[in-house]
């Protein structure tokens, strides 16, 4: 399915999207896009979506239209009403075998789709005369959606919820992106229809996290990087090996001393005559020898025990922050990196790669220019387990200097925000579109 790239218009996806929930999901359902208050685009073919056994026929109704159609053998369904002027209140509702689902107060009318970085992120509480919309009435037929952030590898099939439409009123309007309300307001103003507007956004982040991988594969060299990130959505751990790979070629041509290091990285590693640290805030206050003045590449090492129970249980690792460029091991696996110093490093670990036991982990950090180092709290350093609870990492560190390097920018995998590729349109936008 071909992806939609202009990011600020009548979104139309919702009259030709296809259905497109879990495989799994056999209960009948919509997708949760169809929730009440919603606004569906009007004059266009309108799709309806959702989940139902297997072979099941439905029947969709709304406004006084009716279609039907049949779950397919994945229990995913698709079906297509007629074309509607703007209007309603309507109730959706789709029926299957004396079994029903509804949505209320649904509106047909012109639907946006606002999407970008932090000047979209700007909540309308934020923003210049922003109290005087909550002096007027309420506008029942003005709505929004706020689609929560969620960085994908590959397209997928729902929003991550919880997410709903919500009616404009003085007590909802400042949750909305301030750009997306304005806009949406005028227009409404002079089309005088209803007008639902999805806001879906992340500061800082490049076009290309927004681009398809069908289109982004067409506008340059993308080819190898978008083909890492499809494979880290099927093999993390293969596409993690090869990124380690791709890390260490770039290492070997701008610093051939921290490539050699590499044996820091072996769990039988001898760090016994390295300085001890508890990191938190910038290696520069951090009083170990050599680090007051220096800018480039350390080596952090820890040990922690696990019991098997715990190893097997074991599927996070959670550093904090980090300044800047990060690259992560465990037992002499790479679990992840990451390149920017305010974003919290919190990688899934495959199974396996935990031990019963002895467990070593090696974090070489970049330094941006202005300190480095584990720069969080110990507090938010553990290890994440499969029924939510964590187990603290210990609070001190070995720590050893390496490289004294400056203006170096070491490249983030094509799979991590804010500079990733396809992965932001897989994750917030391909569930809109089906």
């Amino acid at each position: 399915m071909k992806e939609t790239t202009r990011l600020a218009m009548p979104l139309l996806a919702l009259a030709s999207a296809c259905a497109c929930l879990p495989a799994q999901a056999a209960e009948l359902g919509l997708a949760r896009i169809f929730s009440d208050h919603a606004v569906l685009q009007r004059d266009q073919p309108i799709a309806v979506w959702g989940t139902a056994d297997a072979g099941r026929k439905l029947t969709v109704a709304l406004g006084g239209q009716t279609a039907t159609g049949s779950a397919d053998a994945h229990g995913k369904w698709k079906i297509q009403l007629p074309p509607q002027p703007a209007g309603g209140p309507y109730t959706l509702k789709v029926t299957s075998d004396g079994q029903a689902v509804s949505r209320a107060d649904i509106l047909v009318g012109d639907v946006y789709l606002c999407s970008g970085q932090s000047n979209m992120e700007f909540l309308q509480r934020a923003s210049t005369n922003a109290l005087a919309p909550t002096y007027g009435p309420p506008n029942d037929s003005l709505r929004f959606l706020n689609v929560q952030k969620n960085s994908a590898a590959t397209p997928q099939e729902e929003l991550k919820g919880p997410v709903a439409w919500t009616p404009v009123t003085a007590q909802t309007v400042g949750d909305a992106s301030a750009v997306c309300y304005y806009m949406a307001r005028t227009l409404q103003g002079q089309y005088k229809v209803p007008v639902g507007f999805i806001n879906a956004s992340w500061g800082g982040t490049t076009i290309q996290s927004w681009i398809g991988a069908e289109s982004l594969r067409t506008l340059g060299d993308y080819t190898a990087r978008v083909d890492a990130v499809t494979q880290y959505g099927v093999d993390p751990a293969a596409a993690m090996r090869g990124e380690d790979a791709r890390d260490e070629v770039w290492w070997r041509a701008h610093d051939a001393a921290t490539a050699a290091q590499r044996a820091y990285l072996a769990p039988d590693f001898d760090d016994s005559a390295w300085p001890t640290v508890t990191p938190s805030g910038s290696w520069k206050d951090s009083g170990v020898t050599g680090f007051k003045e220096f800018d480039g590449v350390a080596w952090y090492r820890t040990t922690v025990t696990l019991t098997e129970a715990q190893a097997q249980a074991a599927n996070a690792l959670r550093l904090g922050p980090i300044d800047t460029y990060d690259s992560t091991w465990v037992n002499g696996v790479r679990v992840g990196a990451g390149a920017m110093s305010w974003t919290w490093r919190d990688y899934a670990v495959p199974a396996g790669v935990f031990k019963p036991g002895r467990n070593v982990i090696v974090v070489r950090v970049l330094s941006g220019g202005q300190g480095g180092g584990l720069s969080g709290q110990p507090d938010m350093r553990n290890i994440g387990l499969k029924d939510g609870q964590a187990i603290p990492l210990p609070a001190a560190w070995k720590v050893q200097r390496g490289s004294a390097v400056k203006g170096l920018a070491l490249p983030p995998a094509p799979w991590d925000v804010p500079t990733s590729l396809t992965t932001l349109y897989n994750g917030m936008i391909a569930p809109l579109v089906g």
